[in-house]
């Protein structure tokens, strides 16, 4: 076999667990909203009367967070839900692919807690055999550089997953330890322009380890990110539009959810004299063009020869899907729902499985990173979290953003993963 690429993952696995009571009442009123998709539009809830109303008589959670936890964590492409499918894919992708040799797994803070990040990967790697479970997990930071972490508001309760049963409890831990020193540990401990490291949630262990270790800059070959959205027909792809209003965010009207948890944790990376140079940024404008369509949704679940069905493909096909209607009807993305973070693993495997990253002839970008405002402006429509990307005259370093990729292999290649995990899969 010819040398593996090390890679170093950080991510944000989401998990509904976090807004869920013991309380079947609760259960029952939670799930139909949700797939409601908009409850304000809908008449479901009124800001001024119904703010501090509790969903259920004596419950903890008010209408007010069930109306956030549905708007900014259910309609959003990088949903709770759908987040933990994304990050699926994405460490399928790592964990058994044979040119790929992880490093480890360090978690953020995004859709939910880092407790229920680093939980959920646990839960993901036992899904995916013994071989996938000897990846070593580590919990990251709970916050951003400057800003509090985005999360809808932390109601403990029961362990479920809406969208699927069958995530198993984790057989592994984590390991103690700060996850920022166990990435740069790895890093470093590789040979200089060998490893990479992928990003798939905010910024915010990447840029630490950057900043505590800046012999990373020079040592590392490459950081692939999922994160931004340019817009402005950067790609054919379809970004959406709600409420009438065109968007090219997620989270947002002008930014992309990653982005806009640690604005500046991106910033620090994407504007970084050296780091920049040996990025390629994953934004929405390319994930938007790799939708799991229901012929795809077939060949993951059934397998090439169309016989393959297994439990671990059922749960990754029902985390896929679980809000496919949430994208056609808020996003109008009717083909099906578009895979994110796992595109930024592929960029690794580029030349090796012929995936046909479009880079226009080597062009290169500056990304900048807007800082200003809080999170909530950014609801109200200003740009923070925004990504504005630069042509640089030819020739110039720079970000690298990708137009296009062969779609219909990537599907294939993520299709060869799923066969080796189920080999190796003891569910």
């Amino acid at each position: 076999m010819a040398s593996q690429i090390p890679v170093w993952l950080d991510c944000d696995p989401g998990i509904i667990s976090s807004f869920r009571e013991n309380n079947s009442e609760i259960d029952n009123i939670l799930r139909p909203r949700c797939k409601s998709q908009l409850m304000a539009p809908l008449g479901l809830f009124n800001p001024e009367e119904d703010y501090g109303r509790p969903v259920v008589e004596n419950s903890d959670i008010t209408l007010y967070n069930l109306y956030q936890f549905i708007i900014y964590d259910t309609v959003t492409p990088n949903s709770v839900e759908t987040n933990i499918s994304q990050d699926a894919f994405a460490i399928l992708l790592i964990a058994t692919h044979p040119s790929l040799l992880p490093l480890g797994i360090s978690t953020i803070h995004g859709n939910s807690s880092v407790d229920h990040t680093t939980q959920n990967a646990l839960s993901l790697l036992t899904s995916f055999g013994p071989k996938a479970q000897r990846i070593a997990v580590y919990r990251g930071v709970s916050k951003g550089l400057a800003r509090p972490s985005v999360h809808a508001p932390a109601i403990h309760g029961e362990s479920g997953l809406d969208g699927t049963d069958l995530l198993p409890t984790p057989t592994i831990q984590a390991k103690e330890g700060s996850a920022v020193d166990a990435l740069a540990d790895a890093i470093l401990a590789q040979e200089k322009d060998v490893a990479w490291i992928v990003a798939t949630g905010a910024l915010t262990n990447v840029a630490l380890a950057f900043k505590k270790y800046p012999q990373l800059a020079e040592h590392v070959k490459g950081v692939s990110i999922m994160g931004g959205a340019i817009g402005n027909g950067f790609t054919e792809a379809q970004l959406g539009t709600v409420d009438g209003i065109p968007r090219i965010g997620n989270w947002s009207v002008h930014a992309e959810f990653n982005i806009l948890v640690d604005p500046e944790a991106a910033a620090f990376i994407l504007e970084h004299p050296i780091v920049s140079k040996k990025t390629t940024l994953i934004p929405l404008d390319i994930t938007h063009l790799v939708q799991a369509t229901s012929q795809v949704q077939q060949l993951l679940l059934h397998g090439q020869d169309g016989k393959q069905e297994t439990r671990l493909r059922r749960m990754l096909v029902e985390l896929l899907t679980f809000f496919a209607d949430t994208y056609k009807t808020v996003f109008g993305i009717g083909e099906g729902p578009p895979l994110h973070d796992p595109i930024a693993v592929a960029v690794l495997l580029d030349t090796i499985e012929a995936l046909e990253f479009d880079y226009r002839g080597g062009q290169r970008y500056t990304v900048h990173v807007v800082t200003g405002g809080s999170h909530e402006d950014a609801q109200n429509g200003a740009e923070t979290g925004r990504t504005i990307a630069t042509l640089l005259p030819n020739g110039e370093e720079g970000v690298r953003i990708p137009r296009g990729l062969n779609v219909a292999r990537f599907w294939a290649v993520t299709e060869q993963c799923l066969q080796l995990a189920d080999k190796d899969n003891r569910l």
